[in-house]
């Protein structure tokens, strides 16, 4: 009997440790991928704004400053999206306040975005252009369609917005 749940237990540590190996293997498969997305779109938009030397450095240096502050600024946002989709998973009932805070959460962080892009366009044109800037708006629309087609082929199955 004791060898049996002797066999049991340890049958349960190696399971348990293999799950953590595929776990922190998909953690570094998608942190690879995330890292190529941004070199691939980095490329992408330096093409397309037809950017000098000189321009790469100040301009990329304000665009990772701009991501990381709008990354900061969403953090909030998906912390709550996150909540809801964990809670309908395991159909758990959502107040009908939840929902309501979330939308205006929503509407809160997409102002504080707008205005945090007007001022680091205002940045932006000090190194580049007017016309340039167009272009990295242009190119950013771009990149994300493009983004979005190619997820889109892989994806197996349809995402509902609040799973």
């Amino acid at each position: 009997m004791k060898k049996r749940l002797l066999s049991l237990c340890l049958l349960c540590a190696l399971s348990a440790g293999a799950l953590q190996a595929q776990r922190a293997e998909r953690w570094k498969d998608a942190k690879a991928d995330f890292e190529k997305f941004k070199v691939e779109r980095r490329e992408f938009i330096t093409l397309k704004m037809n950017l000098t030397d000189e321009e790469k450095t100040g301009f990329w240096h304000l665009a990772d400053e701009f991501h990381l502050k709008k990354f900061e600024l969403n953090k909030a946002l998906r912390k709550e999206i996150r909540a809801v989709r964990t809670a309908r998973k395991a159909q758990q009932p959502v107040a009908e306040e939840t929902y309501r805070k979330l939308v205006e959460l929503a509407v809160q962080t997409r102002l504080k975005e707008a205005q945090l892009e007007e001022e680091y366009l205002e940045k932006f044109m000090k190194v580049v252009s007017a016309a340039k800037v167009f272009a990295y708006q242009e190119a950013e629309r771009q990149y994300g369609e493009r983004f979005m087609e190619k997820r889109g082929k892989r994806a197996t199955r349809p995402r509902a917005a609040l799973e």
